[in-house]
């Protein structure tokens, strides 16, 4: 009797090295309700000969020692719940939890039907621990634009960017790409954190840019004669701030300001004339405010008839000038006292630490040195929030604290377990 009951056994564990199975059988003991480790050692087995996309059924059932076969306990139904709630912990989609279908099995039937998606970091090369490798990357928005005519793009979320005729070097059918950052969950969750060399900057915005021929999927630059004209969400009406790119030379994230040669810091108003319906019928560019208030005064009879015109001419007045595709930032240089700040990480897990300030535009990623994680020199008497997460395995650490900028070294960090909701509701709060 006990060797048939071996046997069973091992045929229910040489499953796990199929990778092509679609169901699989989950022995739990008479009236046990929790998944033991063993239990969750086999699941994880079995998540890991999964194949993307890969759809499977988990059956919870119980070992009949009197007729040597597989039954469904009373308390099947509660044993399918636990396994999938696990599994979901693991990153499968729950797709259903049948009950009563025919089988063999004597009992209650029940089952746990799953889909696998494998883990982000595994194909983004991320470390797994981090928010980068736990969350989708930012979504792309595609234009498909003629280089040989004055184009103005408007993104989803607020930036407007104005692509002068001749501005792409190419005279093809154009897709430009635009993703947009403006949230402080975005620029966490993407390693974007405002800093440059060191020193902390004010953000009005983060955006990325690429542009190919639409045909021939061949890269196109900026034409470094007329540059793009671009209206940040945040950042347009702040005159201090500047453009920055991300550093080609660093392999922490930094913001540069662009070699001398690539910036113009000439004075420019571009006028842009649209219909009733929104669609532009002429852009002009005045080099010089004394041309452009002579402009003004030219048409001063016509402004009450052309109040519209006006409203779009003073909108798009602060547009930043680009001449690089890639990652761009829209920031300005935070100019008062400054005092270093560094926390005590939890010891006993790898994580990312950040530090939010409350009423500035900026959020810094720590540095970790050994017993010590520095976040440089930071905004004197400010309040900020401490913000540290973690994802190993199945489990998912977050700790939050709301501290002075002058409390120096004297915070230490202890990590607690939560679930993935929990700090999803974390960062949704983060504006």
């Amino acid at each position: 009797m006990k060797n048939k009951i071996c046997v069973l056994i091992f045929l229910s564990f040489s499953f796990v090295a199929n990778a092509q199975v679609s169901s699989h059988n989950i022995i739990f003991k008479i009236n046990q309700l929790e998944l033991d480790d063993n239990q969750k050692q086999e699941i994880q087995d079995i998540m890991t000969n999964c194949q993307d996309g890969q759809k499977l059924t988990l059956f919870p059932v119980t070992v009949d020692q009197w007729n040597s076969k597989y039954v469904f306990d009373k308390i099947a139904r509660d044993q399918a719940s636990e396994i999938a709630t696990y599994c979901q912990e693991l990153g499968f989609e729950l797709l259903g939890m049948p009950t009563n279908f025919p089988t063999n099995h004597k009992g209650l039937s029940a089952g746990v039907q799953l889909k696998y998606h494998k883990p982000l970091y595994l194909d983004k090369g991320e470390e797994p621990y981090t928010l980068k490798a736990n969350y989708p990357e930012k979504e792309s928005q595609f234009f498909l634009i003629n280089p040989l005519k004055d184009t103005t793009i408007y993104g989803e979320e607020g930036t407007v960017i104005h692509i002068p005729a001749g501005g792409l070097t190419t005279r093809e059918l154009v897709e430009f790409e635009l993703k947009e950052f403006y949230r402080i969950s975005d620029l966490m969750i993407n390693d974007l954190s405002t800093v440059s060399n060191g020193h902390m900057i004010q953000t009005g915005g983060s955006l990325y840019m690429d542009a190919k021929e639409h045909k021939s999927k061949r890269a196109v630059g900026i034409n470094q004669q007329k540059g793009l004209d671009i209206a940040f969400t945040d950042g347009k009406n702040d005159n201090e701030m500047q453009v920055f790119i991300k550093d080609p030379n660093s392999s922490k994230m930094n913001w540069i300001l662009p070699r001398q040669s690539r910036r113009s810091y000439k004075w420019s108003m571009t006028e842009i004339v649209m219909d009733a319906e929104g669609n532009e019928i002429s852009s002009t560019t005045y080099n010089s405010k004394e041309e452009w208030e002579a402009h003004l005064k030219q048409e001063e009879i016509k402004r009450k008839k052309e109040e519209e015109r006006v409203a779009q001419v003073q909108q798009n007045q602060d547009k930043l000038k680009v001449y690089d595709l890639g990652y761009i930032n829209c920031d300005k240089y935070y100019n008062e006292p400054k005092t270093p700040l560094a926390v005590t990480p939890d010891a006993s897990i790898e994580a990312e630490y950040f530090i939010i300030f409350n009423g500035e535009r900026g959020v810094l990623k720590g540095n970790n040195y050994g017993g010590s994680v520095s976040f440089g020199a930071v905004p004197k008497d400010k309040t900020a929030t401490l913000f540290a997460v973690s994802f190993i395995g199945d489990k998912v650490y977050f700790y939050k604290k709301e501290l002075s900028t002058n409390s120096g070294f004297s915070t230490t960090v202890s990590l607690q377990p939560t679930n993935k909701s929990y700090v999803d509701q974390q960062l949704a709060m983060l504006k």
